[in-house]
């Protein structure tokens, strides 16, 4: 591995920069993180204190009313003022409460009353600075909702609207439903305003107990809205008000909370909060729709790019409403100057980080400029430059001078040490020279030697083949001709008799039967294992015969393989080893037939000897298909196959696992040099423990 170097300048300006950078980053996580940790007590805190507020406020705006219409549905129900003809009883006592209910509770938009007849009578607060508006159904308009420009029935009629029933209102049906006080959900109000609101509702019941009606007092929820706008923080911050839905109840933005669906028939619905136009609102939809939301708890969240301090938490003491309260206030807000004082400062240390780098920098330039010299001297003496001289400058130091002294006088001795040594080194290139001429005759006569050694073992594998080939088909020829020689005797044996009995005349009908039987049974016995030597006797020459002859020639590549198989009989037989051979029938080839002989001997008798080594059985699959002008052939056993190291070394010259048992390691390597110089083909091996071995043959057809 090379060395690397730095230069001296380097090495002495790097340890400043990282002292002046290291300063600067501590300087700037310091301050940053004295940012965070003042950013996050401050926005947790007024968070806080504005959720807290937002829910005091809330209390005291949702409470008073409920108490107040406790108060009124109870007086109406004990003075029994629903009993006259038409609700003017009523409405004389709501005009009398109206003013004093504005005084107190400046949320509260509409008191009014409904019957089970369907009657109403309300009466509503136009606004600051204006009269009320009377809103009344009942016998004196007819069956009509009227509403007046003033608080009386002689006052002009605003709107009239038919088909108004109080009975299917929101704030009419769950009191109707329940018998009890409660809040009714938001709805929009079915007049000229079309209002978001919300109302308390209180049952009022007759003589014996019976529900007749329902009071109510509305809390229009821009009252709320107005709170809102007055208690956030800052203009960028925001205080809204969800319900369950997620629709926005309140929020202290100057957008109208209600969207207007049909202006005509008085219909609209509350804006959904990822329908707002405020980004802080719609960025929270993800966060109030959460499972496992933390309510009370601040959350950091970013939202364009921004931090933003944000709390959500549900509604206290609702008295039935599933309200939530959701405050965000941007970090900006809270810490705008402190940011800016921030960046200024990073701004000057930085300043000062670049300015102290460039005069250490030019200090150092001065002090290492001598040493600078004195390396570049030292690279043009490497790169074979010995006329280097370094001339004195004035304002070295008196180390400098030495040093430069020095390295002047290392170069005179340098260049009369190197002229000697040219003279050497031309010497040795000589010798050198002459050396590799010498051992390169040596390689190239050792190589020759090598290759006929190999060619020499080649033939001695192949002759020994043959023998062993000539050896088996004596040994399987004997049984036959054996047979034969036993049934001859047996003939012969058999025609003396005969004769015998013929010459004296004792022959009888059924011994001549018995004769001529004895005859056919016998010549049988003959043809069959006459035949079977002659077969023998064909498969070995065809064999022994092609090994010699080292010619193209065509032959069935099917039938040789059963010749091959036929003369190896003698060594498998034994050890019930089954042969499945899948090859055309007509596939006819044009190639060295004696070398194929040889690798498919080689490959039986290594499955024998190795694969099904203290195996009871075997199964050996020879596959050969043509595919264009070539000859793919994949012999397979599922004998005890090789290990990786075996695996990689099976084509190894004189490598063999069976050497003390006499194997010399050239089976294999023979087989790889016919498939490869012979044939002009190529072979692979593939071989798991336990799963037996495969070789793939590729050859010319």
């Amino acid at each position: 591995m090379r060395n690397r170097f730095i230069s001296l300048r380097f090495a002495v300006t790097l340890p400043l920069i990282i002292v002046l950078i290291a300063t600067f980053a501590i300087s700037i996580m310091r301050y940053r993180a004295d940012y965070e940790f003042l950013a996050k007590e401050q926005g947790s805190k007024i968070v806080e204190a504005l959720t807290n507020n937002t829910q005091n406020e809330l209390n005291a705006i949702l409470s008073q009313p409920l108490i107040m219409a406790e108060i009124i549905g109870y007086t109406i129900t004990n003075e029994k003022m629903f009993l006259g003809e038409d609700l003017s009883a009523i409405e004389n006592y709501q005009k009398s409460l109206m003013k004093s209910i504005k005084a107190k509770i400046p949320q509260v938009s509409v008191i009014s009353y409904g019957d089970e007849n369907g009657n109403y009578i309300g009466i509503r607060d136009n606004g600051e600075g204006k009269d009320f508006s009377l809103m009344l159904k009942d016998s004196r308009t007819g069956g009509l909702l009227n509403i007046y420009e003033g608080d009386s029935i002689n006052s002009n009629i605003i709107s009239s609207i038919e088909g108004y029933d109080p009975r299917i209102r929101p704030w009419y049906e769950p009191v109707r439903k329940n018998i009890a006080s409660s809040w009714s959900n938001i709805y929009i109000n079915q007049d000229e305003k079309m209002e978001a609101t919300t109302s308390v509702s209180v049952p009022v019941f007759g003589n014996s107990g019976e529900f007749r009606g329902v009071f109510e007092i509305d809390v229009k929820l821009n009252g709320i809205n107005d709170f809102l706008q007055k208690n956030k923080i800052k203009d960028n911050g925001v205080v809204f008000i969800v319900n369950d839905e997620l629709e926005i109840v309140a929020q202290s933005e100057e957008h109208n909370n209600v969207v207007i669906t049909d202006s005509k028939n008085y219909e609209g619905e509350l804006l959904k909060v990822k329908d707002s136009k405020n980004m802080l609102v719609k960025s929270l939809e993800a966060l109030l729709r959460a499972r496992d939301l933390e309510y009370k708890k601040v959350h950091r969240m970013e939202i364009e790019d921004n931090n933003n301090f944000v709390m959500i938490s549900k509604l206290e003491n609702p008295h039935g409403l599933r309200w939530r309260i959701a405050v965000v206030i941007p970090e900006n807000d809270l810490m705008g100057s402190i940011q800016s004082r921030y960046n200024i400062s990073i701004a000057m240390i930085m300043l000062m980080l670049i300015l102290g780098t460039i005069a250490g920098i030019y200090i150092l330039n001065k002090v290492t400029q001598p040493l600078l010299m004195v390396a570049s001297g030292y690279n043009e003496i490497t790169s074979g430059n010995w006329d280097v001289e370094i001339k004195q400058k004035r304002g070295h130091i008196k180390e400098v001078h030495e040093m430069i002294k020095g390295f002047n006088l290392m170069v005179d001795n340098i260049k009369s040490y190197i002229g000697k040594l040219v003279e050497k080194q031309n010497e040795i290139e000589e010798l050198h020279k002459t050396e590799t001429q010498r051992m390169n005759l040596i390689i190239d006569e050792k190589t020759e030697n090598l290759k006929a050694v190999m060619e020499e073992l080649m033939e001695k594998e192949r002759l020994a083949s043959l023998g062993e080939l000539v050896s088996g088909v004596a040994h399987e020829i004997n049984t036959p001709l054996g047979v034969a020689v036993s049934a001859s005797s047996l003939m012969e044996a058999n025609n003396e008799s005969f004769k015998k009995e013929l010459l004296e005349g004792s022959i009888s009908k059924s011994g001549l039967i018995s004769y001529i039987e004895s005859i056919d049974e016998t010549t049988a016995i003959l043809n069959s294992n006459l035949y079977r030597a002659a077969e023998l006797v064909k498969s070995f020459k065809e064999i022994a015969v092609n090994q010699s002859i080292e010619e193209k020639s065509r032959f069935n590549f099917r039938e040789y393989i059963d010749s091959i198989l036929l003369s190896l009989k003698h060594e498998y037989k034994n050890k019930n080893v089954e042969f499945k051979i899948d090859c055309p029938d007509d596939l006819v080839i044009n190639n060295y037939s004696g070398a194929i002989s040889q690798v498919f001997t080689n490959l039986i008798m290594n499955s024998l000897i190795h694969g099904f080594k203290d195996m009871k059985s075997g199964q050996i699959n020879i596959s050969v298909a043509p595919e264009g002008e070539n000859l793919i052939i994949h012999y397979k056993d599922n004998g005890l196959g090789m290990n990786e190291e075996v695996k990689k070394r099976v084509f190894e010259p004189f490598y063999t696992t069976n050497r003390g048992k006499g194997g010399s390691g050239l089976g294999m390597n023979i087989v790889y040099n016919l498939v490869t110089a012979k044939l002009n083909g190529k072979i692979s091996c593939k071989s798991e423990i336990d799963k037996g071995t495969e070789f793939i043959i590729e050859i010319k057809r």
